[in-house]
């Protein structure tokens, strides 16, 4: 017999499921005032959060790391984090088949462009897909640039295409040396 199904054996003693052992009253607090923004439609910072259940912020990230129930409450009422931002703004963008930038996704994900690059550095996974992202999309528009300017049988040079892309003539000059087949 389980201990859940002992009566002789206090609940949370030899079973570890997350529903065996009772919550803290605290935690059943944490979770009540979630419930409660997310009934309202309500998103608050951490920060906002402890003050208003009166707890530090430490406090709080104690909770949310020591109860699985504490944090999946908390999820869908805190703001999204600069990675899942990071990786909406990529998602969408890719989407409407864009010439994807890192400025860009920085843009479109709110978030200062050393934020982008710090999200890229602490998810390596999500900086290659950022990266793959990037040069794919930027070489598919570089061919379809410079076959409708060959077809027009006009000049294609590194300036003209870097100010048709709106990137710098290194960046040109860096996939050109990586796939001289571009143009």
């Amino acid at each position: 017999m389980a201990a859940a199904e002992n009566p002789d054996v206090p609940t949370g003693m030899g079973n570890t499921s997350p529903s065996a052992v009772p919550l803290p009253p605290k935690a059943i607090a944490i979770i009540a005032f979630a419930e409660d923004l997310a009934r309202r439609g309500t998103v608050m910072d951490q920060k906002t959060m402890a003050r208003h259940l009166g707890i530090g912020e430490s406090t709080l990230s104690r909770y949310m790391s020591a109860h699985a129930e504490v944090s999946a409450a908390l999820r869908p009422v805190l703001p999204p984090s600069p990675s899942r931002k990071v990786i909406r703004a990529l998602d969408d963008l890719l989407n409407e088949a864009a010439v994807i930038t890192q400025g860009l996704i920085a843009e479109r994900a709110g978030v200062s462009p050393d934020t982008m690059s710090r999200v890229k550095a602490e998810d390596g996974e999500l900086g290659r897909r950022i990266d793959d992202a990037i040069a794919s999309t930027l070489v598919k528009r570089i061919e379809v640039l410079v076959r409708k300017r060959n077809d027009e049988g006009r000049p294609v040079t590194q300036k003209w295409l870097a100010d048709e892309l709106g990137v710098s003539e290194s960046t040109i000059v860096n996939y050109k040396n990586t796939d001289p087949a571009i143009y």
